[in-house]
């Protein structure tokens, strides 16, 4: 072989080489490092999830307390509210209608500091409850008629997640006085498709700050009432989703997912945290990703107990399942956490994993192996996976 064959064949290896490292480094990229805190999730207590049970119709949404557990009805059109320990029904409020603390399609409900707020797109209007479900007062304004999510800052205004191009998110007082506009803080090929553009509330008490979590994984939206608008990254990266226009069931013509997967399925915040319920990039869920809340750093996540929505009370775990056929509200302590619980609840012994002793309590233990920290997650998905509709 002469000098310059010798010479093209070790240029052709040196590229050769050259892809298969940036093929690697770029597999590496793709594959995120979660690391998961140790968390042993037991039941402590749960309402309906049997076919006889007619406590729920559809439970839209739910968000968490110390004080309560504010869970929306769109079945039955109520909002129910919960005791997070002593495990009993405070409240039930509301009717179909569009009289005073009626509603007509309620979508989303929000705590505050003294009871939960409810937006009902149909009726143009969020209606606001107290701690002892008293109607408080409902307030109108055209804006209502197009928002999908809504969260409650400490000074009392809300910021509002809507349908509209210029307003992906709106500040307004509630007396209707719209205070700030943003857009969609991401380019995105199809501004004007509202899935695309979808978004969450990170819910909880009431800050100085209102969070939200993109559906289709562009990151997390912070706003404060200084009317700054912040973007953070998720832990995994998600490419862009794609839609088609096709005809439905009803003969109808919608936009419908053709590639992709949901990233945030919903989320809480408490104290100096951000919690996303997390889907992988391959369309697994994969579990509880928290983030500082003030830089949005990443943390660490936690795996889940089978349940389809959470929210934090406190150092509870309040889910909701949804099977299309029961629905039920289940409250989940960590095992470390179990036996000050229960005490609080008047229960002086720890739920056991035997199973004749947990018929009898009505009380489960569920422990869930953690991955060895450092390595990709890509932990077993729950039996039940929520649907990517009606977000």
């Amino acid at each position: 072989m002469t000098e310059k064959g010798e010479f093209s064949l070790l240029l052709r290896f040196v590229l050769l080489l050259l892809v298969q490292l940036a093929g690697t480094t770029q597999q590496a990229l793709a594959q995120p490092l979660r690391t998961y805190a140790p968390r042993s999730w037991v039941l402590v207590w749960k309402d309906g999830g049997r076919v006889s049970d007619s406590t729920f119709g559809w439970i839209r949404e739910h968000t968490a307390t110390s004080q309560a557990i504010y869970v929306l009805d769109a079945g039955t059109l109520q909002v129910h509210a919960y005791h997070p320990v002593e495990r009993r029904l405070l409240w039930s409020a509301g009717r179909k209608g569009s009289g005073p603390g009626e509603f007509l399609a309620p979508v989303d409900i929000a705590s505050t500091s003294s009871g939960a707020v409810v937006l009902d797109p149909a009726n143009g209007r969020v209606s606001e409850y107290g701690l002892h479900g008293n109607h408080i007062r409902d307030y109108a304004h055209p804006l209502y008629s197009r928002a999908k999510a809504l969260c409650v800052m400490s000074d009392g205004s809300l910021v509002l997640h809507t349908t509209q191009r210029d307003a992906f998110l709106v500040r307004m007082s509630r007396a209707g006085r719209i205070l700030r506009k943003w857009p969609f803080p991401w380019n995105v090929s199809d501004p004007d498709n509202p899935m695309l553009t979808n978004a969450v509330t990170l819910r909880g008490l009431p800050d100085h700050s209102c969070h939200f979590a993109t559906t289709f994984g562009f990151g997390l939206i912070h706003v404060d009432t200084s009317n700054r608008l912040r973007t953070t990254k998720l832990v995994e990266q998600y490419p862009t989703p794609t839609f088609i226009t096709r005809r439905g069931s009803n003969g109808l013509p919608g936009l419908y997912l053709e590639k992709g997967t949901n990233a945030s399925l919903g989320g809480s915040h408490w104290l100096d945290t951000l919690g996303v319920i997390a889907m992988s990039a391959q369309g697994k869920l994969v579990g509880l990703d928290l983030y500082e809340k003030s830089s949005g750093r990443y943390l660490n996540s936690w795996l889940l107990p089978p349940d389809d929505r959470f929210a934090v009370s406190g150092r509870l775990l309040v889910g909701l399942s949804s099977s299309g056929i029961t629905q039920s509200i289940r409250v989940w302590a960590d095992s470390s956490d179990t036996l000050a619980v229960l005490r609080a609840m008047g229960i002086r012994k720890r739920p056991t994993t035997r199973p004749d002793s947990a018929k009898k309590s009505g009380r489960t233990r569920t422990t869930i192996p953690t991955p060895p920290a450092g390595t990709p997650a890509r932990p077993p998905a729950p039996a039940r996976v929520p649907p990517q509709a009606n977000r």
